[in-house]
């Protein structure tokens, strides 16, 4: 067993900080790459005080990475094409 998991009974539940996590995500709409920045921040913030947010914000975390390369690369693409076609 992990030391992490021994450690456990230490942390809090809340809830909120789980939802709080999960719509931080929607900050993409208000600046670039806030999908990302705003659930890390979050994580870091709660891993060690919230019960379940350790594993839920690396999942969320590398979930809008993910997303934000996709993205990223599905516009490189675009681009390129338009280049290749002149």
């Amino acid at each position: 067993m992990a030391i992490e998991g021994l450690m456990d009974f230490t942390k809090i539940e809340n809830k909120r900080v789980l939802h709080a996590i999960n719509l931080s995500a929607l900050a993409y709409w208000a600046f670039p790459l806030g999908n990302t920045i705003l659930p890390l921040i979050l994580w870091i913030i709660n891993k060690d005080r919230i019960k379940g947010a350790n594993q839920f914000g690396k999942r969320q975390v590398l979930i809008q990475v993910g997303w934000a390369g996709l993205i990223f690369l599905s516009y490189a693409i675009s681009f390129f094409k338009s280049l290749v076609s002149y």
